[in-house]
């Protein structure tokens, strides 16, 4: 599920990464961009669809790595607090102690994330 939301959060977040890039690398000489809405349409005009996704494997690979730890870190954490509170079978986690197991979730995640 963590690297399916890695490739989702790529795939729609890129293409805004990419005019938001152009448009801060332009300078004011050249001015080829008016503004989102035309660096948006040119790029794909003139670039198609892949123009919006260049440089997108570097991103990819990091966020399908970085969710799919977020996942298992959080899993692992809930059976860590089932077994700290003796719950049994997989039980349902309260409120407190999802909390929790997120929290231990985080700070292992931060690990492997920086």
């Amino acid at each position: 599920a963590g690297t399916a939301a890695g490739i989702a959060q790529v795939a729609v977040g890129h293409p805004f990464d990419t005019v938001k890039v152009r448009l801060q690398t332009q300078t004011s000489a050249d001015g080829v961009f008016k503004g989102t809405l035309d660096c948006a349409v040119k790029t794909f005009r003139y670039e198609g669809v892949s123009g919006l996704y260049k440089g997108a494997w570097s991103p990819l690979i990091g966020a399908m790595f970085q969710n799919a730890a977020g996942f298992f870190f959080f899993a692992w954490s809930k059976d860590i607090v089932r077994y700290a509170y003796g719950i049994q079978n997989r039980g349902n986690l309260d409120r407190k102690q999802t909390f929790l197991a997120a929290g231990i979730s985080a700070v292992m995640a931060l690990f492997v994330e920086t």
